[in-house]
């Protein structure tokens, strides 16, 4: 539309403007109006695809982050158990007290 009015503005100013003339300025006005057009096109697709791989980018650092607000130690491993020899003893078991057994026998009758 201001095409127009610019084109209409100058064929008054001036008396000979050929019909190129006027077809030459529409295509170059069309034209600088598909190549915005695709500028912002391909801005668009770009910043879609940036935004993604932004986010994935942030997900996985996340993921990787280990800060907690509560400190968890890690696990402390024990000592390997040592294997005890054992010997067989020679002696009988006998009560220290002799007294001490026979409570115990009476209160389990």
């Amino acid at each position: 539309m201001i095409v127009w009015i610019c084109l209409i503005g100058s064929s008054l100013a001036c008396d000979t403007i050929s019909q190129e003339e006027l077809q030459m300025q529409y295509l170059k006005e069309k034209r600088s109006n598909f190549r915005a057009y695709k500028q912002r096109q391909c801005m668009k697709k770009i910043l879609e695809e940036a935004s993604s791989k932004a986010d994935s980018f942030f997900i996985e650092m996340a993921r990787e982050q280990t800060f907690d607000s509560t400190y968890i130690p890690k696990p402390i491993r024990r000592p390997v158990k040592p294997q005890l020899e054992m010997k067989e003893d020679s002696l009988p078991l006998q009560p220290i007290f002799k007294d001490s057994t026979d409570q115990l026998t009476d209160t389990l009758e």
